[in-house]
């Protein structure tokens, strides 16, 4: 048999009789109601189950004095995941011994909260007094069913009323819409009759769209179905807090989103009772069951209902502990003081909890001329007889809203002036979301205009909200910490001469504080890089950290700019919900920066500039301008396009450093592992420079290293000559076969047309025009073959397969001259390399100011390379000794290469440390063949993330030692 007691009992004839009748700590244990049950037992049968809530001492907020202990300013994620985490681990001394008491008593459905210490279940009347009297009980009261406050009255309203209500007017609302508070990102809950998810001013910015059901809707009825509402006062209020169309706005925080959970009167006999209240502010405080996310926790509960009168006992506790919880983790609670006025203490409970100066926040009603209603519930707070209720006052006569059936009221009543209250909250969390609930409590007290007597009173409280002034007693929020992470070109990722690209940036603000930042980008330099599109919108979203700007920047770079040139930019970025500005530097890479270095030979007759990684020319008006010389030759412009080497075993087996098979700039295969030297002179007055360089970013890399010599003469009659000198070693432990090399030349000559030609007895490749200088290739050492191509209308791409398929030819153009716009290639091969051993190709690049001297120094070039072999050592590219190259460049942004020579095959680890002796990444981790060798560091960790200005350590071991240098990155 169940049986459910009476809600009308006189409370204070039962606390009487019960004087008389039971030891004093269990009958102030029972509630009045029950009291008066275990007073009729007599007439009631004692196995007659009740449905009861037990509450325990341990008040579990304590937790919110170990709050400010453990963290002095936690944010708002804190402060949830602290006190959630304490609530669900606490497990009451005395909660064991209750439950092994309700199991021994017969009583059904037992379940325990971890909102607050307490129980619910069905117990014998005959163990009432039992259950109160166990150790650690301090209450035991009548699971009853609640009931909202209900309006005064109601009646339908015009669908919809262009412009803003005139009761956010008069709470002044607008003036923080227009400083962009509107509620975006944040959230709103409320306690109710349910919310009609389907109403068009509601229905948008429910939390459901986008979230799982059960992390917006709670329900112990209809916890499957959609957002409902029977009675239509949920979709009322619900629709003060955010409701608004495209031409009616009627909610304080039209763009905050909404939850509800449906716990007041839904039209069930016997359901929604006090149990249902304390599952559904549990379900509030983490409502997708994941204690690692708080976004889905509300930032303010609305309750719309209170504790019928003679229920409890004047200011009974039952609710105490679970709103100082719900507070502690930074959820405002706001109530509706009542309808029962206009005497004094008619607020219900627990909107009359008096357990601080400001808790529980309690709302009563104004008229339109802003004068306390008459059914306004007045204060003071029944638990002291002293402390004044209500805290606020705001409209709530004649107020139109949404309601059921996707229609529109007018209500009167104090739940239609406390939905305006918790509407602010949403957008002083928006302003700064890691306000606690007591700065949000004193910046509304703070804004009030005082109403009736003057100071605080029984009837108005602190008065009515200003909302224009809230922010004014806020704390300031966190400055956000924006950060760039990551640079993205549109299209190929390059932003070249000439071009016009989009922009994107990857902010990262480590904060995570900032819904939304607008950005202006700007030019900080004189140069001609125009921004074309400088605004942009970037989206964080609420709590998040990182964000794309919405539309790409567009910049359009200079035609005369060159490749790695450097072009300092300033993003300024505003966050227009904080007034926060933060200006970043940006610095915008030209083009492609080359792999390493370049340097000038320079003769009294000619100027070439060379590199150490495979290309040449890097002129204005080269393929690849570097803003070097090119190849000029007795004061003429650049007349080199392009050149750069080919090594290959077969098309997949090829590293490059020449243009891709659509005629564009590539980056070179080709990198430094010992870096371009400041050159030297010899005996005979050549000028030397030398490098080694390995294909370091080939897609399958050959096992050679490439040691490099140019050499030049400055003075006397072989001035118009360069000599390149190529020894290919083989690094592996096997012999190498199948190995060819090659040598693109594209020379723009001056004049109308251009001739190629071939000179067999010379191996002289050679380029003239009918004005200017002529230029050639001679074969020196291993060159056997000498193809010529036409570019035709435009500059011609090669294929891998292409490429392979010219330097392997063998191919030699006889002696028919060619006209048009015309490039050369040279080759050498194939070859077979012992291990450890090696391969020298040579050629020379010549010129003159006819064919008749370009003749005469192939023929020079010839004598001076077979004078000079005796000079250039052979066993330099051999490792002489195991050792560790400073890195190049240094200091560096955002690329180095680090090189390093192996005496023999050895385990090779390779690592980068910071000066806390911490490291940060690894490069090298294997076992390497003898040799040189280069590793490019990008400035990243292991995690791929990108590493902070400073001096960085790094590290080789091996079997034969150890070694160390430093380096710096600069940002």
């Amino acid at each position: 048999m169940y049986w459910k007691v009476e809600r009308d009992c006189a409370a204070a004839a039962a606390l009487l009789c019960l004087l008389y009748t039971f030891p004093a700590s269990a009958s102030t244990r029972l509630s009045p109601a029950l009291s008066k049950v275990v007073v009729e037992r007599a007439s009631i049968k004692p196995d007659t189950l009740i449905d009861v809530i037990v509450f325990l001492d341990d008040n579990r907020v304590q937790s919110n004095a170990a709050l400010s202990q453990l963290h002095p300013s936690p944010t708002r994620d804190e402060r949830i995941k602290l006190v959630v985490g304490k609530l669900q681990a606490y497990r009451s001394q005395n909660a064991d011994r209750l439950e092994r008491f309700l199991e021994t008593a017969g009583a059904r459905n037992v379940s325990n909260y971890w909102i607050t210490p307490a129980f619910s279940a069905m117990v014998p009347i005959s163990s009432l007094q039992p259950l109160a009297s166990q150790e650690g009980v301090t209450a035991v009261v009548e699971d009853a069913p609640l009931v909202p406050i209900d309006p005064i009255s109601i009646a339908p309203a015009p669908v919809l009323a262009a412009g803003v209500s005139a009761q956010l007017s008069r709470l002044r609302v607008p003036s923080l819409w227009s400083r962009g508070l509107t509620g975006r990102g944040r959230l709103v809950c409320s306690f109710d009759t349910g919310v009609e998810q389907s109403h068009p001013a509601l229905a948008p910015k429910w939390r459901g769209n986008g979230a799982p059901l059960s992390a917006a809707w709670f329900s112990t009825l209809t916890p499957d179905s959609l957002p409902s509402d029977k009675i239509g006062h949920g979709t009322h209020t619900m629709g003060l807090m955010v409701g608004a169309s495209m031409t009616d706005t009627f909610g304080v925080a039209p763009d905050a989103e909404w939850i509800t959970a449906g716990v007041i009167d839904q039209g069930k006999s016997l359901g929604n009772t006090i149990s249902d209240i304390l599952l559904a502010f549990q379900w509030a405080l983490n409502p997708d069951g994941d204690t690692g996310t708080t976004s889905d926790v509300p930032d303010v509960i609305l309750n719309s209902w209170g504790i019928p009168k003679g229920l409890f006992a004047p200011c009974d506790a039952t609710f105490n502990g679970v709103i100082d919880n719900v507070e502690a983790a930074g959820i405002v609670t706001v109530f509706a003081a009542g309808n029962e006025g206009p005497d004094p203490r008619t607020i219900r409970n627990p909107a009359d909890q008096a357990t601080s100066p400001l808790n529980t926040l309690s709302v009563g009603a104004i008229d339109n001329n802003d004068v306390i209603t008459g059914f306004s519930s007045r204060g003071p707070s029944s638990c002291d007889g002293t402390r004044i209720k209500p805290e606020l006052v705001a409209p709530g006569v004649a107020i139109r809203s949404s309601y059921k059936g996707g229609g529109y009221y007018t209500m009167t009543g104090t739940s239609m002036s406390a939905p305006y209250i918790a509407g602010l909250v949403a957008l002083m969390r928006q302003y700064n979301p890691d306000v606690t609930v007591a700065e949000i409590k004193y910046a509304l007290v703070q804004s009030c205009t005082d109403l009736g007597p003057l100071g605080e009173d029984n009837s108005y409280g602190y008065g009515l909200p200003d909302a224009s002034r809230l922010v004014d007693y806020l704390p300031e929020p966190t400055p956000p910490a924006f950060t760039i992470k990551r640079v993205m070109i549109s299209d190929d990722g390059i932003a070249s001469p000439g071009e016009e690209f989009g922009l994107q940036l990857l902010l990262y603000n480590a904060e995570g504080n900032v819904e939304q930042a607008t950005a202006t980008l700007r030019s900080m330099s004189n140069d001609s890089a125009i921004v074309v599109g400088s605004n942009a919108a970037f989206y964080f979203g609420s709590g998040g950290t990182t964000a794309l700007n919405s539309e790409p920047f567009v910049v359009r770079f200079d035609s005369t700019f060159y490749h790695g040139q450097q072009l300092p930019f300033a993003v300024v970025l505003e966050s227009p919900l904080r007034a926060a500005y933060d200006t970043l530097d940006l610095i915008l890479t030209v083009g492609l920066p080359p792999n390493g270095s370049i340097a000038l030979h320079a003769t009294s007759r000619m100027e070439v500039t060379v590199s150490d990684f495979g290309q040449y020319g890097f002129a204005p008006g080269s393929f690849y301008n570097l803003q070097g010389e090119g190849f000029r030759y007795g004061g003429s412009p650049n007349l080199l396009y392009e050149a750069g080497i080919v090594v290959a075993r077969n098309p997949l087996q090829l590293a490059h450093a020449v243009r891709d098979s659509l005629g564009r700039l590539a980056v070179s295969d080709f990198m430094p592992t010992r870096t371009l030297s400041i050159g030297w002179t010899d005996e005979e007055g050549g000028f030397h420079r030398d490098a080694d360089l390995a294909d370091v970013h080939s897609e399958i890399r050959i096992p050679i290293s490439i040691s490099q010599e140019t050499i030049s003469y400055p003075y006397g009659d072989d001035n118009g000559m360069l000599i390149l000198s190529y020894y290919l070693k083989n690094d592996s432990i096997e012999k190498l076969s199948n190995l060819y090399f090659g040598f693109l030349a594209d020379f723009d000559l001056l004049g109308d047309g251009e001739l190629v030609s071939f000179d067999q007895a010379r191996n002289l490749l050679y380029q003239h025009s009918d004005a200017g200088p002529a230029v050639g290739l001679v074969g020196l050492s291993n060159v056997r073959s000498f193809t010529i191509i036409a570019n035709g209308t435009a500059k011609k791409g090669f294929t891998r397969e292409e490429l392979f398929a010219i330097v392997s030819s063998g191919l030699v153009d006889s002696g028919v001259d060619s006209a048009g716009d015309m490039l050369t290639i040279v080759g050498a091969g194939p070859f077979t390399i012992d291990a450890r051993d090696s391969v020298q190709v040579a050629l020379a690049l010549v010129g003159g100011d006819n064919v008749a001297a370009v003749l005469a120094q192939a023929e020079a070039a010839r004598q001076r390379f077979e004078l000079t072999t005796d000079v250039i050592d052979p066993e330099r590219i051999l490792p002489g000794d195991f050792g560790l190259n400073q890195n190049y460049p240094n200091p560096f942004n955002p690329t180095t290469t680090i090189s390093f020579q192996l005496t023999e095959a050895d385990d090779v680890t390779l690592d980068v440390y910071n000066l806390l002796g911490q490291r940060v990444r690894t490069l090298v981790s294997e076992r390497l063949p003898a040799g040189s060798h280069a590793v490019v560091w990008d400035g990243t960790n292991d995690d791929g993330e990108k590493v902070a200005t400073g001096v960085y350590l790094y590290r080789l071991v091996t079997t034969a030692g150890t070694r160390t240098r430093r380096m710096m990155l600069l940002k």
